[in-house]
């Protein structure tokens, strides 16, 4: 082998690590409920993906925004600018971070745009009319609707992952234990969180919770009206989603199951088994498929 193909094997190597194994892109797959356009994907490689109630967003790997579906409150009105690294929708508004601040847009009855002036937020989750958010020591903060005490989380640091239901809030922090507080409605079984020290990752659907172990299982509480706390067996699962009335989990093998409403068909996965993202709406869900690389030719003069 010659000293010309050598260079251009490395430079393939360096490319590849620095662009793709960083940030995987994937095509958006879009199902269910479309009668405000919510899942007329556009073409393209995205790192992200957010469903809201009648809307989704999708995050490019330039960190631009793309948004579609119902734009009745301009929650499809993204800024047009690049290098924001979280999305979260809503039911009527949209967030985004972008070196650590919030942006926010669309509906501001409940003040869901009402972000506080910060610039440390790593995380964010959003629903019906408030958006929970974690800076970069982990602690919680929170803006928008309050009526039902979704605001009133705990003012400990140190948590790792959060969500944001529809009148509730979740969290699991370092220790691995589950935090919420919220809604009490129904007796209170939204607050009821499974004991234990080793859950890694929570996630919030209108009303019932879905969080996941760290040996890879899952678990949910709530409200059982469509089957959406009833989680399949396994301990090989890697990321949960929760819909309005539905739930997801992502196995380690790229493969993706729903369970709970399925009236629209947003429960209705497409077989395959390289899915990388997943998100779930009012009565939609699109998910990340991952693509392969492609190489373009060089013309190296050595």
């Amino acid at each position: 082998m010659n000293i010309k193909k050598i260079y251009i094997i490395y430079l393939f190597i360096i490319v590849c690590s620095t662009s793709f194994a960083e940030k995987p892109a994937g095509i958006l797959v879009g199902f269910g409920n479309n009668k405000y356009k919510q899942i007329n994907c556009p073409n393209g490689t995205f790192i992200d993906v957010a469903c809201g109630k009648k809307h989704t967003l999708a995050l490019k790997p330039d960190g631009s925004i793309a948004a579609w579906g119902d734009n009745s409150f301009g929650q499809t009105n993204c800024p047009n600018e690049k290098d924001f690294t979280k999305i979260a929708a809503g039911a009527k508004h949209s967030v985004a971070i972008k070196n650590g601040i919030p942006y926010c847009w669309g509906d501001n009855s409940k003040k869901q745009l009402a972000a506080p002036k910060v610039n440390d937020l790593v995380e964010i989750s959003s629903t019906l009319n408030f958006t929970l958010a974690l800076t970069r020591n982990g602690k919680i903060v929170g803006w928008g609707d309050n009526i039902c005490g979704q605001l009133d989380y705990p003012i400990y640091t140190g948590f790792r992952s959060v969500a944001a239901g529809g009148f509730h809030g979740a969290a699991v922090r370092n220790d691995g234990i589950i935090f919420a507080w919220g809604d009490t409605d129904d007796d209170g079984i939204l607050l009821e969180c499974p004991s234990g020290t080793n859950f890694v990752a929570v996630a919030a659907g209108l009303e019932h919770t879905i969080a996941l172990r760290d040996d890879g299982s899952i678990v949910s509480w709530g409200l059982n009206v469509y089957g959406q706390t009833n989680c399949p067996p396994g301990t090989n699962f890697v990321a949960i989603a929760a819909g309005d009335f539905n739930s997801m989990a992502m196995r380690s093998d790229g493969t993706v199951v729903a369970w709970g409403y399925n009236r629209d068909g947003e429960s209705n996965i497409p077989p395959e088994n390289k899915y990388i993202k997943l998100s779930a709406g009012r009565k939609h869900s699109v998910l990340l498929k991952s693509v392969k690389s492609q190489v373009k030719a060089v013309n190296l003069t050595l």
